[in-house]
């Protein structure tokens, strides 16, 4: 007599799991991190992670240049808190430029007295990103300091970003390692133009500019901007921190 009992299908073939395995983002194309120091300057360490929707504000509107998106108008640098162990400062970024492991040398071409004896040592506590525009923002040239300050603090409010003036060590790094990644000098002579930086004695006697990049360097002065004087070709520059 057949048995009644109900047939069951054969069970399936159990498939192994296996854990998925993490994948970094790659990283903006732009971007002069970890890798692109140890390939034109030195070992920096750890890099510290890029916020998490990098990508989506590189494609997003910039808020200083019209018609174009923040990618074509800024530099996505890695500000590094040592470089093959030593601390990153100004003094050191002129050796490390001098002797780079790739591409063409290049050095300061000016660098006052001033900036180097107060502010040629100095170096970030941690390691961050900065995002800076390759180009001084509209109508900043030729503006005293409280002109300029009211100027990108407009700009900030209107994008509803927050935006600062460079430090000495940002602008310079900035413009310099964009230079070994594409060989193209920002901030030039063509025309004159120099970014003002937070570091300087005072408004009323003199400020701390970067710029002025030509084929014999990078140019960091101490310049005149007392009240009613400025020059044509200082502007200011806009960045963020990560």
């Amino acid at each position: 007599m057949a048995s009644l009992a109900p047939v069951l299908p054969p069970a399936a073939a159990k498939v192994p799991v296996f854990p998925r395995a993490l994948v970094k983002p790659a990283p903006p194309t732009i971007a002069f991190g970890k890798e692109q120091w140890g390939k034109y300057l030195g070992e920096v360490g750890e890099e510290p992670p890029l916020p998490s929707d990098i990508h989506q504000i590189l494609q997003s509107p910039c808020p200083f240049f019209p018609g174009k998106k923040v990618e074509e108008t800024h530099l996505l640098t890695l500000i590094p808190k040592t470089v093959n162990g030593k601390p990153l400062t100004l003094d050191s970024l002129e050796e490390l430029v001098k002797h780079p492991k790739q591409g063409q040398p290049t050095r300061f071409s000016s660098y006052s007295d001033e900036i180097k004896k107060e502010y040629g040592r100095k170096f970030p506590e941690r390691s961050y990103w900065t995002l800076m525009t390759r180009d001084v923002i509209p109508a900043s040239r030729g503006k005293i300091y409280n002109d300029q300050v009211q100027l990108l603090k407009k700009y900030s409010q209107k994008a509803q970003v927050s935006y600062e003036m460079p430090k000495l060590l940002e602008a310079a790094t900035s413009i310099l390692t964009e230079y070994f990644r594409t060989g193209e000098r920002l901030y030039t002579y063509s025309p004159g133009t120099f970014t003002r930086c937070q570091e300087g004695f005072s408004e009323h006697r003199s400020s701390f500019v970067v710029g002025g990049f030509l084929e014999g360097g990078l140019a960091i002065l101490c310049t005149d901007f007392r009240v009613g004087l400025a020059r044509s070709y200082d502007g200011l520059g806009g960045l963020r921190k990560f």
